[in-house]
């Protein structure tokens, strides 16, 4: 059931990153939607400074955190492919040219 390269556990935790990357984007766009449908401000700089008193504030700053956590969580997941990369070996190509008028009569 696991691949080849890794353990169980990496597999599982990968799987279990990925669905919480996916909850978290769900969520994200959720609370982004939302908060711009409540928001009452007429300017977009009004938008980047939110104060608490204003509506869609709460959404706002759920929309922040999971925004962080999906970072967090996306770091993570790069992580554990650490140790796959480090198997990786790179050489350096061999290049042939051959000169196409040595088969030609001029």
């Amino acid at each position: 059931m696991a691949p080849e390269m890794n353990s169980l556990f990496i597999f599982v935790l990968r799987a279990i990153l990925s669905l919480l990357m996916l909850a978290l984007n769900i969520g994200c766009n959720v609370c982004d939607y939302m908060a711009t449908k409540l928001f009452t401000g007429n300017d977009i700089k009004d938008m980047l400074d939110w104060e608490p008193s204003q509506a869609g504030w709460g959404w706002h700053l759920a929309y922040a955190i999971m925004e962080w956590t999906l970072m967090l969580v996306l770091a993570l997941t790069v992580l554990t492919y650490y140790p796959d990369f480090r198997k990786i070996r790179l050489e350096e190509p061999t290049l042939k040219m051959k000169r196409l008028w040595e088969n030609q009569n001029f």
